[in-house]
């Protein structure tokens, strides 16, 4: 069977005021929860990418990678989008 491309990765945005979209998907923490552990369940090497908008606190960014952690996953990297030059 094919997988799709959403069983290879989950792409996670965090905006300025914490909230997180999943694969461009509004999501609330306790589904974020339950949809990492499912598709970790089904990929076990699945690689999850986490960015932030760029008025994201670095705390929301953190707390969504423990989140990431919690479901078992280990393949994760974050972008980081540098701060405007204030000069």
């Amino acid at each position: 069977p094919t997988r799709r491309s959403s069983d290879l990765m989950v792409t996670l945005t965090v905006d300025r005021n914490g909230r997180v979209m999943a694969d461009s998907k509004p999501v609330s923490f306790p589904s974020l929860l339950t949809l990492l552990t499912n598709r970790y369940s089904v990929n076990t090497n699945l690689p999850v990418y986490i960015s932030g908008t760029r008025d994201a606190t670095h705390g929301s960014v953190m707390y969504v990678l423990d989140f990431v952690k919690r479901a078992g996953i280990q393949r994760v990297a974050i972008a980081v989008k540098a701060a405007p030059d204030r000069s």
